[in-house]
């Protein structure tokens, strides 16, 4: 990345040195860049239901990612501590509150949904940059790999291929949305499986 603490420090008028009295390294610059432009998490409607709330919270996590690619490339080098980070975690939690699921279950339920965002658009990242880097749109993939599979080898990805279940109508987007959905519905439809299975227990 370009960001520097010579630079951010010429920014703003000061000596990189003086920097360093408030912020310890470059890892830790780039943190508190991500938080801030994460922001604060959307506030949850009232009386929405666990699952609902969960997939606010995880379109909105996705658009802010979109709006700032760059953030997607800053590695996560542990637990979420900065301010704004906090609260999206607080705020997924909150999401979960009414859901029979023990705390440890809200946490990995949380982390699970915020993983799966990170990485689809962490994706959607990257080929929005090359196309935009080569100014031409990516080739179909179906009809890319049609030219290179063998149906006999590969009769389950030639089939689908055959049905169009690669084709899109926005090549540009290469269904990044539908893709996102699919996967967040399915996550919370495990959620879902987890809830009536402690309901189920604790009826016994």
């Amino acid at each position: 990345t370009a960001v520097s603490m010579a630079r951010v420090a010429a920014k703003i008028d000061a000596s990189t040195m003086s920097l360093y009295r408030y912020v310890p390294s470059k890892k830790d610059l780039l943190e508190l860049m991500v938080d801030a432009a994460l922001d604060r998490p959307p506030s949850l409607p009232a009386g929405a239901t666990w699952r609902s709330g969960l997939l606010l919270w995880a379109n909105e996590l996705a658009a802010r990612y979109r709006a700032h690619p760059w953030a997607l490339q800053v590695p996560i080098s542990g637990p979420p501590l900065g301010p704004n980070n906090v609260r999206w975690l607080e705020s997924g939690l909150a999401a979960l509150g009414g859901a029979r699921l023990t705390d440890p279950q809200k946490f990995s339920a949380v982390l699970t949904v915020s993983a799966y965002v990170r990485g689809v658009e962490s994706i959607a990242a990257g080929i929005r940059s090359n196309v935009a880097l080569s100014g031409r749109q990516p080739d179909d993939y179906g009809e890319m790999l049609a030219h290179l599979i063998d149906p006999a080898h590969f009769p389950q990805l030639h089939r689908a291929i055959g049905v169009g279940a690669l084709r899109d109508e926005d090549p540009s987007d290469i269904g990044i949305d539908d893709e996102l959905s699919f996967g967040l519905e399915r996550i919370l439809d495990g959620v879902g499986a987890l809830i009536r299975s402690n309901g189920s227990r604790r009826s016994t």
